[in-house]
Formats: structure tokens, sequence, C-alpha cells
């Protein structure tokens, strides 16, 4: 597999295969400098991409008189998820060109880590009721105070929910967890997995490198 624009494209819009997304986030990693590629790639086609399919759908709701209310709805539900996830895409690329760069900085606070999980399963509760997934909270009643980046922390509580509704087995539960020690805290997510897990952790481990 060779790296190109238009493999880059459908990892951006989401669309890459499993063994594609796999293979632009290794090249990504041992090839840091590409990510400004990526950036302008997003600036120049992408965007105007989205920006015509947007405006074409857009042209179309306002003058097919013939939709219906909920038509309508659906049509415009679309376009506000098409523009979270490229708002999504562009800020993590900025973010791990940062990292990659070591210029990522952090805005540590003191933070309650059992409301900030609380807060994201608010954030994504439709999804989570759309998903069949059942989510099982066994956290701590009293704050547990830690110093962390509240935005990053709460993103990586978002992916890892939002990893599960991705792959989790419709009907199942989920389960998420802390424990606490005299200077540590760890918080655990569990779930059933949709598909038979017939590979190893370091198979699983290789597409975040």
């Amino acid at each position: 597999m060779e790296i190109s624009d238009e493999l880059i494209a459908c990892y951006v819009e989401g669309i890459a295969t499993t063994e594609e997304q796999k293979f632009v986030r290794k090249y990504l990693c041992e090839h840091p400098e590409e990510y400004e590629r990526i950036l302008c790639l997003m600036d120049c086609d992408t965007i105007d991409f989205l920006g015509e399919q947007s405006k074409h759908t857009s042209n179309y709701i306002l003058k097919n008189e013939d939709l219906s209310t909920e038509e309508r709805k659906d049509y415009v539900d679309v376009l506000d998820r098409k523009s979270a996830r490229l708002k999504t895409l562009i800020e993590d690329l900025f973010e791990i060109s940062k990292a990659t760069s070591g210029e990522l900085k952090l805005e540590k606070v003191d933070l309650d880590l059992v409301q900030l999980i609380h807060e994201v399963q608010m954030e994504l509760e439709e999804e989570i009721m759309n998903s069949g997934i059942t989510f099982k909270m066994n956290l701590p009643e009293e704050k547990v105070m830690v110093y962390l980046d509240a935005q990053k922390t709460g993103r990586i509580f978002e992916n890892l929910t939002m990893n599960i509704l991705k792959y989790g087995l419709t009907g199942s539960r989920a389960y998420v967890s802390m424990e606490q020690s005299e200077k540590t805290v760890q918080v655990a997510y569990k779930n059933v997995s949709a598909a038979e897990i017939n590979f190893s952790a370091d198979e699983i481990m290789e597409r975040f490198k």
C-alpha cells in the first residue's frame, strides 16, 4: 500500500477501511512532517468539497417544496454532523502536529474526574441511547480531584466512549469504573465487542502508534 492524496482524503472523510486507517496512522507517526500536507489538503480539497456539498444540500432543502418537515430536519442533522466531524478532525490534526513538534501546551487545573466523566456521558447521551448499549457507571460518590488539562482529558473519555459505541455489541453493557489509591487514580472502560476478538493486544495497540 502506498500513501496518496486520495488515501489521505478517504482517511480525513472517515471512509477509509480499518487497514487503510492503520496504514495512514503509522505513516504519519513515522513522517510527522506530512501533517502539514494533510492540513493543506483539508484546507484546499476537503473543506471545499464539504462546503460545496453543504451548499448543494442547503439549496435542495430550500427549493424542494415536497420535503416534509421531518425530511428537512434529517438533512439539517446530516449537515450538522458533517460540520462537527470536520471541526474535530482539524482540531485533532493541529493537536497531533503540536505534540509531535513538542509545542503542545497543557492547561492544567484542579479537576474533579468524576464530574468530568459524567459530563462527557451527558454530552453523548443521544448517541448512547441510539446505540442500544447500556452504560453502567461505578464511580465514587465523592469528588476525585486531579491536576490535569480538562479539555484534553475530556477528549480522552469522549474517544473511549465513542469507540465503545462504534465497535460495541448492540444490546450489551459497557462498564465505566474508577479505582483510587493514595497517589494514583485508575479509570477503566470495558465493553463487549461486536466483532470476534481474534487478534492480540499488540495488534490493537499498533493502530494507535
